[in-house]
């Protein structure tokens, strides 16, 4: 990984002894969603921000919009014959530090910056948790690596939306970038087919894709620095994932 401190890739679920067959357990799976409904335009605001929790705001009526909205594809797409049904909106909600529990939007700004305060522990944390992108990734490949034949037509759109949000509302506007105009513009959103393979081989396609656009790979900005560079090569990590490794 790119050595920075927003991204942890040493935890390895399928090295752990324990590890089921589908990929991520119960626990695991809950940990990712909770990560990935944080997701939202980071130029707009993000979760280490009190505008971002801001539920008087228009920004933050259409962060709670948004979050519905990858909630949604989640459970339209979750693993029921793996395990229980997907947590409900609110219980997992409640499992991400909310700087609401602790005042008012006037009280987040006045005590965000006040080191130690519960306001600002609760925004470092969701911040923290916000920007792990390889949780994102995981949740979604476990998704698509267990779905069942045929796919309905609503899992089908399931798949497609999420496309579209990661597209939306991941944080990082370059990444946005890359992934609307260097893969779906490329390559068209995910399959109308209803045979799961399909969906699960267009997602792993694509994040090879994204991946060669990225810091991880690059060690920067892939229109700034080129593969071989030596401010950055000690950095850069060319990577393509094979589908029977993904399998």
């Amino acid at each position: 990984c790119f050595a920075g401190p927003w991204w942890d890739s040493t935890q390895c679920p399928r090295t752990e002894s324990e590890a089921p067959k589908g990929g991520l357990t119960m626990n695991q799976a809950v940990e990712a969603l909770r990560r990935a409904i944080l997701l939202y335009p980071g130029e707009i605001a993000s979760p280490g921000e009190c505008a971002y929790w801001n539920r008087t705001s228009n920004v933050g009526v259409r962060v709670l919009t948004t979050q519905h909205r990858i909630y949604n594809i989640a459970a339209a797409l979750w693993p029921t014959q793996l395990f229980d049904k997907i947590p409900t909106f609110d219980e997992v909600m409640q499992l991400i530090p909310d700087p609401n529990l602790y005042g008012s939007p006037s009280d987040c700004v006045a005590q965000a910056g006040v080191p130690g305060s519960d306001i600002n522990k609760a925004l470092a944390s969701a911040a923290t948790l916000s920007s792990q992108p390889n949780q994102v990734w995981s949740l979604v490949h476990f998704l698509m690596h267990n779905q069942q034949a045929p796919l309905s037509p609503k899992r089908v759109a399931a798949s497609r939306a999420l496309a579209a949000h990661l597209s939306e509302s991941f944080w990082c506007d370059d990444c946005r970038g890359f992934f609307s105009v260097g893969f779906i513009e490329v390559y068209g959103l995910p399959p109308l087919s209803s045979n799961p393979e399909d969906h699960a081989r267009w997602w792993g396609y694509g994040h090879n894709v994204a991946s060669e656009h990225v810091a991880s790979t690059r060690g920067g900005h892939p229109w700034i620095h080129e593969l071989g560079e030596p401010d950055v090569a000690s950095f850069q990590n060319p990577y393509f994932m094979t589908w029977e490794d993904a399998v």
